[in-house]
């Protein structure tokens, strides 16, 4: 591509967006053309452009070659990758309405998102799961930190649901464990053998509590969450407790366990339907990046999968 002729183009375009657009945007736009400009020109060989390339010679794979180098080299954000896709955008629809392309190479790419706006969590599901069942849980707020931790990562629920739940129901003969809501459906997860033993402990505790009934905001539904003298766990409460373990843990947040656990589910074969649905997500797209290629085609459900699920003959033989 000739020098001046890049450059006349480029400047007739910076005059545009001058009368178009906001002094802002045209100081961004004018950046990110000038070195989406100068990147082509400098890898144009490994960009398979001619010695003398035109716009018209560019297109969806070069484009896509300077978003991705440009993240793992400069570790551009999501923000900012689309800020300078926007841009090229705008100039390659300029080109098109001023005549000096026939056609917009890239009008119809699309930035594959990654999945993850969740983050993967680099942690073995078996140290993971040991470190769960080796925490202490010989105290009351002991053993509610526990059961919060194992119900974290082996429901998918987020931690604010958790702390609204109106009752947990153990059905060992099935491996699952039923949660009902106020005012919505129960949903059915499966829980392991460890979970089992803390919901039934907790059970235990929580119905010998000598608190009176009336203590609670709704005598009729007494909170599941409660102290070791029977008084209701709020939210905030519950969610501190649950924070301390998690440090303990070497886990950022709450969430980042929830990832784990969707991790470790996906890498036991569940299909992608199947996660999504687990943590409830409304985008199909987030949960890609915990899809293993290699079990695409399996559509199991999901206690046949979930690394937690007690075998229903094990369920049996720890019941009786």
């Amino acid at each position: 591509m000739e020098v001046e002729n890049s450059f006349l183009i480029i400047s007739q375009y910076l005059s545009v967006l001058q009368v178009e657009t906001r002094p802002n945007t045209a100081r961004l736009y004018e950046a990110a053309i000038l070195r989406f400009s100068a990147y082509c020109t400098k890898r144009s060989a490994d960009l398979f452009l001619p010695e003398a390339w035109s716009w018209g010679d560019v297109g969806v794979q070069a484009l896509e070659r300077y978003l991705h180098q440009s993240r793992q080299e400069l570790g551009w954000s999501a923000n900012t990758t689309h800020a300078h896709l926007t841009a090229i955008r705008h100039f390659f629809r300029h080109l098109t309405r001023s005549g000096h392309l026939d056609r917009n190479p890239i009008q119809h790419y699309t930035r594959q998102k990654s999945a993850g706006l969740i983050k993967p969590l680099e942690v073995d599901p078996e140290v993971l799961a040991s470190q769960l069942q080796q925490l202490p849980c010989k105290t009351h707020k002991q053993l509610v930190q526990c059961l919060l931790l194992e119900l974290t990562y082996s429901t998918g629920v987020s931690v604010a649901q958790l702390c609204r739940v109106e009752n947990l129901e153990p059905l060992p003969q099935s491996g699952s464990l039923r949660i009902h809501f106020p005012k919505r459906l129960p949903l059915e997860r499966p829980l392991g053998e460890h979970g089992f033993a803390l919901l039934q402990h907790y059970l235990k505790m929580r119905k010998h509590s000598t608190a009176p009934q009336s203590s609670a905001p709704n005598p009729q539904c007494p909170p599941f969450w409660v102290d070791g003298e029977g008084r209701a766990l709020l939210g905030v409460q519950l969610k501190k407790l649950l924070e301390k373990s998690l440090q303990e843990l070497g886990v950022p947040n709450a969430n980042a366990l929830r990832d784990a656990g969707l991790q470790h589910l996906a890498a036991a074969g569940a299909d992608t339907r199947t996660l999504q649905n687990y943590r409830g997500l409304k985008r199909l797209q987030r949960v890609q990046d915990y899809k293993n290629p290699a079990f695409g085609e399996l559509q199991e459900r999901l206690l046949a999968f979930h690394p937690r699920r007690v075998p229903p003959a094990s369920a049996e033989k720890n019941s009786e």
